[in-house]
């Protein structure tokens, strides 16, 4: 698969999703005006990735948010059960939250995203 990549703007997250290494980042701010036209190329992207052949090794997806609106927390939860799905199905799959020390309402999104996503290995990690 070829890289994805899409440059942070002031509506949406910097989006690198590195298929070579596993990684994948999402990052910054996320209130586009349409949640669903932005996300929905990154949701078909994570969709091929998933039901292809298994990929070998850890795939790590970085998150961290400044800011996310109500339309993109759906399709955040829509991209973290895609992942849990490919967990359940056998895929090394860690999700990795970075919030800011005194950020707790990007902590408690991530805790409320995470929390029932029970095949994923995930963990919230405090930045400065």
């Amino acid at each position: 698969m070829e890289r994805l990549t899409l440059p942070a703007t002031q509506f949406t997250p910097l989006v690198d999703f590195d298929y070579t290494s596993r990684a994948f980042i999402l990052q910054g701010e996320s209130y586009p005006e349409n949640a669903a036209e932005f996300y929905g190329p990154i949701l078909a992207a994570l969709r091929a990735y998933t039901s292809g052949s298994e990929p070998s090794g850890k795939t790590t997806v970085t998150l961290q948010f400044a800011y996310v609106n109500s339309s993109s927390t759906r399709s955040l939860q829509q991209l973290l059960t895609l992942l849990d799905g490919a967990a359940r199905d056998g895929a090394n799959i860690e999700v990795r939250w970075l919030v800011e020390v005194d950020d707790d309402a990007m902590a408690e999104l991530g805790v409320d995203l995470l929390g029932d996503k029970h095949s994923l290995s995930y963990e919230i990690v405090n930045t400065q």
